[in-house]
């Protein structure tokens, strides 16, 4: 699915979802889109995704944010907490208004009006909000999606290659160059140097996504390029 960036600020940065149908009215007991409190810093640590974004159809995007019995789910614009109710397949939550079944890669977004909408989840973007709610401020990956990097939380810098370990390092020195608008961070692991700099240059990647910035790695003796994106809560 290719990504533009204005749905990558509305969906990643903003948690926003596409207005509804004018004769749709809006759920109740909704509010302001906000991310969860950042848990405590596990860096480079395997983990549950915190939050996971959809497409649905009709244009939506949905952004859910789970915990172990609920969820906060953000639809039309607006955020809701739901209830995790038993289902026989699947995960399902619930609210007076709204039911999200997800099924793995796909779900359904039910208004309790009888309303039914069909939704698949968009990686990237699920990746994306889950490094904004960890605290990262800077988020990159390879142009054919074989390692990221995340830049924080606090000053440290994850190098993470698609089946090894995460390697991570101690940020020590961070260089603005005023004229190009890059930032070049050099961290270091032991003995390990690892350099990184990251530019405002749009950046598509060979899935055909397009990101707001563009990221170059250095790391004993070998380069590395691709795409990212910065971040803030």
């Amino acid at each position: 699915m290719t990504l533009r960036i204005a749905s990558l600020a509305m969906a990643a940065l903003l948690g926003a979802c596409a207005a509804p149908p004018r004769s749709e009215p809006k759920e109740s007991g909704c509010s302001k889109p906000t991310p969860p409190a950042a848990p405590a810093a596990r860096v480079g640590e395997p983990a549950a995704l915190l939050a996971r974004v959809w497409q649905c159809t009709g244009g939506r995007s949905v952004t859910v944010y789970p915990r172990a019995d609920a969820a906060d789910i953000v639809v039309n614009g607006c955020q809701m907490a739901m209830t995790r109710v038993a289902s026989d397949t699947g995960t399902l939550y619930e609210n007076k208004t709204l039911a999200f079944w997800d099924q793995g890669t796909n779900a359904s977004l039910v208004s309790k009006a009888g309303a039914v909408m069909g939704c698949r989840e968009v990686p990237l973007l699920s990746h994306i909000e889950d490094a904004r709610v960890r605290g990262v401020t800077w988020r990159g990956h390879a142009l054919d999606g074989s390692w990221h990097i995340d830049i924080g939380p606090g000053p440290w810098l994850a190098f993470v290659q698609a089946g090894a370990p995460a390697q991570v390092f101690g940020r020590s020195a961070r260089v603005t160059n005023p004229n190009t608008g890059s930032t070049l961070y050099t961290a270091n692991r032991g003995e390990r140097t690892i350099s990184v700099e990251v530019a405002t240059q749009v950046c598509r990647d060979r899935s055909g996504n397009t990101l707001p910035g563009s990221v170059q790695i250095s790391l004993e003796g070998a380069a590395y390029q691709g795409c990212g994106i910065p971040l803030s809560r």
